[in-house]
């Protein structure tokens, strides 16, 4: 009886939509972690089937780009799933100080859904119904779900989410969560024009020096290190790259790196949250860059991809969720051989793409 423990990263725009599956060939167990932009919520339907059976739903944090697809999946019904728990981070759980929480906002849209629906919330034994949330940087929480799956929390901490308090009404409405203020979604615009000459710079592009992600409601993404088989995966949201790494200093200590074999990035390559830092913190052997590259953000930053590229060694590959200009240009063979990496997208080949039918990638965990 064969063994599996995939990651299907599904085209979600913008955004993440990510399914993790483990176990055996008769008894498989699904993670949903976030669900993309709205667009994104018949993919993730159909990939899950009409009336799938979840050990977990992750609502990373409240930007509509991880919350809008899985929040239009369930209000439509599309699917009728089964929930072993639902972690997400409502108003209740952002402190007014690390020892106060305050009551749910009325009317937003996740909360009441949870709630009328009588989904279990927060409700592992290592939350008990409070936040998802480092609360012991030295002891980061883990949770064990049925089969097997251990997921530790590196971020958000208390500081994050009291980050977001003052900030969670405009956050709302910015996400189109607010029942009394629905805007429709926003069209994208088309990827920007890419103006380069002949082959990336890679030292230059690390080099770069560029603003670090301040955003209060990234800082309060909840990033998992999944575990299952000896195999491990960083999913790291949007989180904030700072975060990320005072929650590294404070479990595996000053310098300590985390070995783990796949790295989705965060914040879908954002120069703001890819540091050069980090990727020397965090070494992996398949790096997940999530992004259609539209939009105003154009992720995959040049920058972000050049850090990891620079930063990173041994073998190792860069898979993107889209085959487009902005990816295009890191499948150079020239590049790829003189750096030393690989690459994937939808249309590769292999361990870290076979043909899955849903038009992302899926990575093999266990092959790579």
């Amino acid at each position: 009886m064969s063994e599996h423990f995939r990651l299907h990263v599904l085209p979600a725009g913008i955004g993440d939509a990510l399914v993790l599956e483990y176990g055996t060939d008769d008894a498989t167990s699904r993670v949903v972690i976030d669900g993309g932009v709205g667009k994104t919520a018949p993919v993730l339907a159909e990939f899950l089937g009409p009336t799938p059976d979840l050990e977990l739903m992750v609502v990373t944090h409240i930007d509509n780009d991880h919350i809008q697809g899985a929040l239009a999946m369930l209000e439509k019904r599309l699917v009728e799933p089964a929930i072993g728990d639902v972690w997400f981070n409502g108003f209740r759980h952002l402190p007014e100080s690390p020892l106060e929480s305050m009551g749910p906002v009325e009317g937003e849209r996740l909360t009441s859904l949870i709630v009328d629906r009588g989904l279990p919330w927060n409700a592992h034994r290592t939350f008990n119904g409070h936040a998802v949330a480092v609360t012991d940087p030295t002891h980061p929480p883990v949770a064990v779900l049925p089969g097997g799956l251990s997921c530790t929390v590196l971020s958000p901490g208390p500081a994050q989410l009291q980050a977001l308090r003052p900030k969670w009404l405009p956050a709302v409405q910015e996400a189109n969560l607010d029942p009394a203020a629905l805007l429709p979604e926003e069209e994208l615009p088309p990827p920007g024009r890419l103006e380069r000459m002949g082959a990336p710079d890679l030292d230059a592009l690390a080099a770069q020096k560029t603003p670090v992600d301040t955003t209060e409601a990234n800082g309060s993404s909840i990033a998992l290190l999944a575990a299952w088989a000896g195999r491990r995966a960083l999913l790291a949201g949007d989180a904030h790259p700072d975060v990320l790494l005072a929650a590294l200093d404070a479990w595996l200590g000053p310098d300590a790196t985390l070995d783990v074999d796949l790295f989705k990035l965060p914040h879908h390559g954002s120069k703001a949250n890819v540091t050069n830092a980090l990727i020397a913190r965090v070494r992996a052997r398949c790096y997940v860059f999530s992004s259609s590259g539209e939009g105003r953000s154009q992720h995959p930053n040049d920058q972000a991809v050049a850090r990891v590229i620079v930063n990173s060694t041994g073998e190792r590959t860069l898979a993107f969720n889209y085959r487009n200009p902005r990816t295009q240009v890191w499948d150079d063979a020239t590049l790829k051989d003189e750096r030393g990496y690989a690459t994937c997208y939808p249309d590769t080949p292999g361990a870290c793409a076979p043909d899955a039918g849903h038009g992302g990638l899926t990575i093999d965990l266990l092959a790579l």
